[in-house]
């Protein structure tokens, strides 16, 4: 006889409601920015990152849920209204994926942009990133390019590290006044 909680009447569901709120990210928020280690390698960049947050030089969100950065984006603004802003560092924890988080944190980021003047946002998605390429189509971002090269950092250990990277760049015009919502299939 096969035991499972089917056959014991353990098994139960209930719906779980809570609140997720976007906003800038707080000093008391970096160490939970390395998701329990998965970033911790990139340590010094959130660090470097903040410091530029605080002078207003960049822009970093979390999707606050319950005191845990859910998902982040930062946010480069551009130097004049031609050139687009740019997000990157846009991540949604493995265990949030598909709630709507990204979307909703992507609203924000590209209202934030629109709120500054800027005309279009852009970023990059790895090629190899198929669940990531098709949410920024859904977003409706377009592929206007590719970005192949790499990046460096130092890790916290004081290694150099250096990523290749094998990118899509992707834009959305963003419209003035228009809410972003009013262009996305939210089903």
């Amino acid at each position: 006889m096969r035991v499972g909680y089917e056959h014991t009447g353990l098994a139960t569901s209930f719906e779980l409601r809570t609140e997720v709120v976007v906003r800038p990210v707080r000093g008391d928020d970096l160490e939970h920015l390395e998701w329990f280690g998965e970033f911790t390698h990139h340590r010094n960049i959130i660090e470097s990152v903040f410091e530029k947050h605080l002078k207003g030089e960049v822009l970093m969100l979390v999707a606050d849920l319950n005191g845990f950065p859910a998902a982040q984006a930062w946010l480069d603004l551009p130097a004049t209204t031609e050139e687009p802003a740019y997000v990157w560092a846009v991540r949604v924890h493995d265990i949030f994926q598909g709630m709507g988080i990204g979307s909703h944190l992507m609203y924000a980021v590209e209202e934030f942009a629109r709120n500054h003047g800027a005309r279009a946002l852009e970023l990059e998605v790895d090629q190899d990133n198929l669940g990531g390429y098709r949410f920024y189509c859904r977003m409706c971002y377009e592929v206007v390019g590719e970005e192949v090269g790499d990046y460096r950092y130092v890790d916290i250990e004081g290694h150099p590290v250096r990523v290749l990277k094998n990118n899509w760049r992707m834009r959305k015009e963003l419209h003035i006044g228009e809410p972003p919502w009013n262009s996305v299939d939210l089903r």
